[in-house]
């Protein structure tokens, strides 16, 4: 299978999370899911991360009321899911290279990294669950300049982008 045709395993299984409604600490498809369970189940099904694997007990609003704490708000075991992302995917991808589909964003949010998405198209569009909202959802709506308060293509530091792929030269 070549990256590209593995890319679009990734985002058809991210995609066919549309709809599931948010709910934390849950990772059920089109029953519910939060927004750590979500790539997390997605690269699971595509067959990039242990199906076994499970993090442990974690409190969203514990973390998003705690700003001094800037990492993503999954404990597993001794690490925090920041740790987890860099050991699982292949690579962080840092500027002047763009995240391409199927690579995972972590967005911060109240000086914290605290959310994470799928990337469908950059900048254009991701796939993440909203805690407010009814549903996962197409979240383009995200990188409009003023939802983070940032602009996606000139705040690198608000986000991070992981990819499942080592990189091509």
């Amino acid at each position: 299978m070549t990256e590209m045709e593995s890319r679009k395993v990734i985002t058809d299984e991210a995609w066919s999370w549309i709809k599931t409604p948010y709910h934390d600490w849950a990772g059920i498809k089109g029953v519910g899911v939060d927004c750590a369970f979500f790539p997390l189940r997605v690269y699971q099904e595509a067959g990039y991360i242990d199906p076994d694997y499970k993090p442990e007990w974690y409190s969203p609003q514990k973390w998003v009321n705690n700003p001094s704490q800037a990492r993503f708000h999954v404990k597993f075991t001794d690490t925090t899911m920041l740790d987890d992302v860099k050991r699982w995917s292949k690579r962080e991808v840092l500027p002047p290279e763009l995240p391409q589909p199927g690579d995972l964003m972590l967005c911060k949010v109240c000086n914290s990294w605290s959310h994470a998405a799928i990337i469908i198209r950059w900048p254009e569009m991701v796939l993440h669950p909203v805690i407010n909202g009814p549903a996962c959802v197409i979240g383009s709506h995200a990188l409009k300049e003023g939802f983070w308060g940032v602009n996606p293509r000139r705040a690198p530091s608000a986000f991070r982008f992981f990819s499942m792929f080592e990189k091509v030269s």
